[in-house]
Parts: C-alpha cells; sequence; structure tokens
C-alpha cells in the first residue's frame, strides 16, 4: 500500500476508541477480530467497525482532510490522548504498509503514536446485514432501554439471555428474563414506543400493567 494520509477531529477520534473499544474481543485467536477496521473513501466518509463473534458496531461520520485513494487497515484500539480544552484539535493519520502513525496535532505542539497494523483480511459486515425491509420498527429511549436491560440481568458478568417482547406499535416493549433456578421472571417495560410519530401515553400503560397484574393473579 502505498503512503497516504487523511485526517480526523481529534474529538471524534476519542468517541470512536470510545464507543468501540469495549467491543474488540480480548482473547480471540482470529486476527481481524481483535482490532478497528478504517476504511476511509477519497469521498470524505470514514467508516469503523469492530466485531467479536457476538456483537458488531459501526461508526461511520467525516474526515477532515480527505485521502488521495481509498484506504482500508486495521489497527488494535489504543488510548487517546486528551484533548485539549476550547483548543479545536486534529489528528493527521498516515498509513504505510506496516503501520499507522497518528499524529495529535494542537496550537501547542503535536502528539505520535505509531500503531503496527493489523495483517489480515477484514470481514465483510455488509454481507451480515440483510438487504431485505425489516418486518417492524420502533423507536425507544437508549437510556430507558440500558436501565430496562440492567434491571432484567440476573448477572452482570454472565451471558444469561433476555426476550425483547414487542406486541404492537403502540404497546410498551418488554424485556424480561427467567432466573431458571426458581422461575422467577423479572420484567422492565421501556418506554414511551414510537410509531409513525405517535407516542404510547401514560393512561395506557398504566392500564396494561393492572390488566396484567389480574391475569396473573387469576392463574
Amino acid at each position: 500500500m502505498p503512503e497516504n494520509t487523511f485526517s480526523i477531529s481529534w474529538n471524534e477520534l476519542s468517541e470512536i476508541m470510545k464507543r468501540l473499544k469495549p467491543i474488540v474481543s480480548q482473547g480471540d485467536t482470529i486476527p481481524a477480530s481483535r482490532g478497528l477496521h478504517f476504511q476511509v473513501r477519497t469521498s470524505g466518509v470514514l467508516l469503523v467497525t469492530t466485531l467479536d463473534g457476538y456483537r458488531q458496531g459501526s461508526i461511520l461520520t467525516g474526515c477532515v482532510n480527505k485521502p488521495e485513494q481509498d484506504i482500508s487497515f486495521i489497527v488494535e484500539p489504543f488510548d487517546i490522548p486528551k484533548a485539549p480544552k476550547g483548543i479545536p484539535g486534529i489528528v493527521v493519520i498516515t498509513v504505510t504498509d506496516k503501520q499507522a502513525v497518528f499524529r495529535f496535532k494542537h496550537e501547542t505542539g503535536t502528539e505520535t503514536k505509531e500503531i503496527r497494523l493489523i495483517e489480515a483480511e477484514p470481514f465483510d459486515i455488509a454481507k451480515a446485514i440483510p438487504k431485505k425491509e425489516p418486518t417492524a420498527q420502533f423507536l425507544v429511549n437508549p437510556y430507558y432501554m440500558i436501565d430496562a436491560i440492567k434491571a432484567t440481568m440476573l448477572n452482570k458478568k454472565a451471558h444469561d439471555p433476555i426476550v425483547l417482547n414487542f406486541y404492537g406499535p403502540l404497546d410498551p416493549l418488554v424485556i424480561t428474563c427467567k432466573d431458571v433456578p426458581n422461575g422467577t421472571v423479572h420484567e422492565a417495560m421501556v418506554l414511551p414506543v414510537w410509531n409513525q410519530g405517535q407516542a404510547e401515553t401514560s393512561v395506557n400503560i398504566i392500564n396494561r400493567v393492572i390488566q396484567t397484574a389480574e391475569v396473573k393473579h387469576l392463574d
């Protein structure tokens, strides 16, 4: 690969590492799953992807300065220097056959990190994404979703599955997890659920909770 250079916002690179680093596999023997796959286009589009065999994460963003040719490389995640406050920082990235050199530049100086490339064929994530239209789409507040999942998890370090129960476009998304030893069901609702600009109302939710409780009591 001929030497090529592009640049990205310092804060943007920090956010990419923050969001994707937890997904990178720590003990996988497949080299491609131990790093972040950067795909940079001459149009200025930057796609960074990682996966560990169970999860996949991608961030699509843009370059500050575009490369002269398309670039594709894989590097292990690394700690990003803290960006200076109040000073717009930029990261100039030069990619060669063996390494990627990250130069963190701001008004007071430059810090350089040389990261060796992972020599592996990257996974083609696009092939894993269905091309057909989804059977259903609904919008939920991501923070409510995270809180509901935490409330139903039996053990934060375990991989016990949870169930996403979708009843309809104007019904709450109900998350459940069953405690196998004693049969206890942990349940949480994610609200509001939106569909075509309409939100589930609190009155409907309260009625649903009462009806569900009455049915369980009768059973």
